[in-house]
């Protein structure tokens, strides 16, 4: 007969601030974001394919929002994009720079 044992406790993954959110996590949400949000402006206005990019790109901007845990940064991330900002770099330094409504 053959005893396992298992480790008393697994060690800690270590907690991130909204501050220190990785960059590839973030890069690659904003880029799938800006993609959608791109491909949702090229389809005709009020068309199916229009709202479901769209509906895509505010969903990915909500995740952005969950994982920053800053309110109301999805917004201001998906006004920067209607204004045609367009750079990843850019579009992530104005995440991590927003602290809520009042700092717009």
């Amino acid at each position: 007969m053959t005893v396992i044992s298992f480790p008393a406790k697994a060690p800690a993954a270590p907690t991130l601030t909204s501050r220190e959110v990785s960059d590839e996590v973030l890069y690659e949400l904003l880029r799938k974001a800006l993609v959608a949000h791109r491909a949702g402006e090229a389809r005709v206005q009020g068309s199916l394919g229009h709202r479901h990019h769209l509906a895509v790109s505010l969903a990915l901007l909500d995740a952005i929002q969950i994982v920053m845990g800053v309110g109301d940064v999805a917004q201001e991330l998906g006004r920067c994009m209607d204004a045609g900002i367009t750079d990843i770099r850019k579009l992530a330094r104005i995440a991590r720079d927003f602290d809520g409504p009042q700092s717009a």
